[in-house]
């Protein structure tokens, strides 16, 4: 998800899902590099 998508990442945090960090400078959208946000969410053996 790209940075700063705040509502967005309200959403995945909703749903157990945790902001892995920043991957900077991580794709060309416009001309411009953007920072990503991975978010990644464990499931627990049982």
């Amino acid at each position: 998800m790209a940075e700063g998508h705040l509502a967005s990442g309200r959403v995945l945090e909703q749903n157990d899902f945790a902001l892995a960090g920043t991957l900077r400078d991580n794709y060309l959208l416009c001309g411009q590099w953007v920072n990503d946000w991975p978010f990644g969410r464990i499931i627990p053996a049982d």
